[in-house]
């Protein structure tokens, strides 16, 4: 939630170029997709708590030892672990509240935690930054995962049952393509909006603009992805899917090319409110799409 800062930490306290910080950026997000499939895979073998406190421990060791590295090469071993460690936590998460009651109500609390605690981090981190570079990132994520680790024992086992809405949904998965081109799409948009997530920072600052103005743009507009998964809901009511999703594509690329024309606080603003408000209204649609034809 706050690469942005992570990423100017990375370029302007760690001596890393532009590229190299990009490079670390999708190396830690590599670990968390890595660790996506590993959870897959292990999720109804092993007990969850052992897995939550391994991962833990791995994405806190890598923490650790990353404050005492300097060469890219090195980090970039240590950020793709502590990405792995973190990403395993949040899989494990996501497989227990995908196994609730309310499991919609739920994923919407989610939604509202991650974005009520991004616009506090980055303001966090670009504190931290601050006063003690991106060492004081690195030790604030090992205290984060160490908090983490105080709950875990709430933590929900799986049941070994498997709903009838699984099954159907097993069995299309197994037969029918489509749920694997609407993954594969959804694979595709967030290659397009990391890179943007993770450099919008840096192109702020050499446009000319303030921290100060970058950082609280950042934090203010996530407030649109909120907005934008409640509309995503009266459009997905109203029109269906397929328009509206095209239309939010459309919109999604306006916000890379508002910034291709020129850099001021208009227009830096401008192309953070259609990120934040298309890219959740994309991802919210798609979610839909997904539902509606693996159980419906």
């Amino acid at each position: 939630m706050a690469m942005p800062v992570i990423v100017g930490a990375w370029s302007e306290c760690a001596g890393f170029s532009a590229q190299q910080a990009g490079l670390l950026a999708a190396i830690e997000s590599s670990g968390g997709v890595v660790a996506s499939l590993f959870i897959s895979l292990t999720l109804g073998k092993l007990n969850r708590n052992r897995l939550a406190y391994f991962a833990i421990a791995v994405a806190i060791l890598a923490n650790a030892i990353s404050t005492q590295l300097d060469g890219f090469h090195i980090t970039s071993v240590f950020r793709a672990l502590a990405g792995f460690g973190s990403g395993s936590i949040y899989a494990l998460g996501l497989a227990a509240l995908a196994g609730t009651t309310h499991t919609g109500r739920n994923f919407s609390i989610l939604l509202f935690a991650q974005v009520s605690f991004g616009m506090i981090e980055i303001n966090l981190y670009a504190w931290l930054v601050e006063r003690a570079g991106i060492n004081g990132i690195y030790t604030s994520m090992a205290l984060f995962l160490i908090a983490a680790a105080t709950v875990i024992h709430w933590l929900p086992q799986a049941t070994g049952r498997q709903s009838k809405a699984a099954k159907i949904k097993s069995r299309k998965a197994t037969l029918n393509v489509v749920p694997w081109i609407c993954l594969t799409a959804i694979f595709l948009f967030y290659v397009a909006t990391g890179a943007f997530w993770a450099y919008v920072e840096r192109i702020g600052r050499n446009g000319g603009l303030a921290a100060d103005f970058v950082t609280g743009s950042l934090t203010y507009t996530q407030i649109l992805s909120l907005l934008g998964c409640v509309f995503a809901g009266w459009l997905s009511s109203k029109l269906g899917q397929f328009r509206p999703l095209i239309a939010s594509l459309l919109f999604a690329a306006s916000a890379s090319y508002i910034l291709v024309l020129g850099v001021n606080n208009i227009s830096f603003v401008a192309a953070l409110c259609l990120f934040f408000f298309f890219w959740k209204l994309f991802f919210c649609l798609f979610s839909f799409y997904l539902y509606l034809y693996l159980y419906l």
